[in-house]
């Protein structure tokens, strides 16, 4: 279980205590690594000091799985460790574990494991600071502790769904490659493989358990990726690792391969622990691995009894570059086929230009999103709201 402490005063209105902050690296400590049930993520015990009469400390949820529970505590506030705010906040943490059991939520029905919450808590207390010496020591290593917290919590969270597996209910729509070295030629790489992944992997309709996106976080070391989380529940992460320096003095073949052996890696991890469609996913990253980030892409199609139109694309080197998009038709029945140019766009605002196709008895037409954004975004670019081409001239 992951615990956050907060403080407020409402006579001071001091919201900072050193010695609460060192409580929550300390709670996390011994208690981030290991599930308790599947109801709540994680406990914020908010203290509460001098409440006004009317006031009633509160029980509520946060991002559905946050469990909020006020507790009051008498301190007085410093922005030095003082052992004395330690330990009584640490004694008022059973209380709060107890208390988040009556928290109404639609997760109910879920397990809370607060017998298990207790034991380890009070196993943890044989670990607590007992002096102001442990105590300023441990605040020292502070940073190091909660390091390696940040680790645990991300292993605690793929044990457990390695664990529990979900049906596979939502379609994946998105692919993002994030990085951590605000490297320019990083950068450029990552926004390839991102539009280039989400496109495949969207057209090999690959299913998801309850998310529709993944976002791979990649840093210098898996345990550096390892500290970031999800906050909301459209989107898993996964993590990897590159090599910057090595990255960075590479040919741009290279760089394709390293990157892209870091995105495997990171798949790799969802895969297993997300009991996702290996086959399938394999086989997108067996046609990156051979045509690379250069491949003509499908970015919306129609089909009839007659004719296949395509939009395609090919990605660019950068977001603030635009692709040049073409309409390919195909005759079904001989086979020819016929390219013309369309227009030039940017790949995150394309569909407000290029959201579907209609095949008519003469003509393609090209039609753009209707809405307000749509619409502003078309006038900007200097682009209709739709583009008719003649059949027969297309395949002339």
């Amino acid at each position: 279980m992951r615990f956050i402490i907060e403080f407020k005063d409402f006579k001071t209105k001091e919201t900072q205590d050193r010695s609460l902050e060192v409580l929550q690296t300390f709670l996390n400590e011994h208690l981030i690594g290991k599930n308790h049930g599947t109801r709540f993520e994680c406990i914020i015990i908010r203290f509460i000091a001098n409440p006004s009469i009317s006031r009633k400390l509160q029980l509520k949820t946060l991002y559905k799985t946050y469990a909020i529970v006020e507790v009051g505590l008498t301190i007085e506030p410093s922005r030095k460790v003082q052992l004395p705010n330690f330990t009584a906040g640490l004694l008022q943490v059973e209380n709060a574990i107890r208390k988040a059991a009556f928290i109404e939520t639609s997760g109910n029905k879920m397990k809370y494991e607060e017998e298990e919450l207790v034991k380890d808590y009070r196993n943890a207390l044989e670990f607590a600071p007992k002096t102001m010496e442990e105590l300023k020591r441990y605040a020292n290593n502070q940073k190091e502790i909660e390091f390696k917290n940040g680790v645990k919590r991300t292993d605690c969270f793929i044990r457990t769904r390695s664990m529990n597996p979900l049906s596979l209910n939502k379609r994946l729509n998105d692919i993002v490659v994030s990085e951590y070295f605000n490297e320019p030629s990083v950068s450029s790489y990552a926004y390839r493989f991102t539009e280039v992944l989400s496109n495949l992997f969207y057209r090999a309709e690959i299913m998801l358990p309850g998310y529709n996106c993944i976002v791979f976080k990649i840093a210098q070391t898996v345990e550096e990726a390892k500290q970031d989380v999800a906050l909301e529940d459209s989107y898993s992460l996964t993590f990897s690792a590159l090599d910057i320096s090595k990255f960075l003095a590479g040919t741009a073949e290279e760089k394709f391969h390293m990157l892209f052996e870091s995105i495997k890696e990171g798949m790799s991890l969802i895969v297993d622990f997300d009991h996702l469609e290996k086959d399938k996913i394999e086989e997108v990253m067996n046609e990156v691995a051979q045509k690379g980030l250069d491949m003509e892409l499908v970015y919306v199609s129609k089909q009839n009894e007659k004719y296949l139109a395509q939009l395609l694309y090919q990605v660019p080197n950068g977001p603030a570059e635009k692709a040049d998009f073409q309409l390919k038709l195909t005759d079904l029945a001989s086979g020819q086929t016929g390219t013309v140019p369309v227009a030039s766009a940017g790949t995150f605002w394309a569909a407000h230009c290029f959201n579907s196709i209609s095949i008519k008895k003469k003509e393609i037409v090209i039609t753009g999103r209707k809405s307000y954004q749509a619409e502003l975004t078309r006038k900007m670019e200097k682009l209709p709201e739709k583009f008719t081409f003649d059949i027969s001239e297309i395949l002339k």
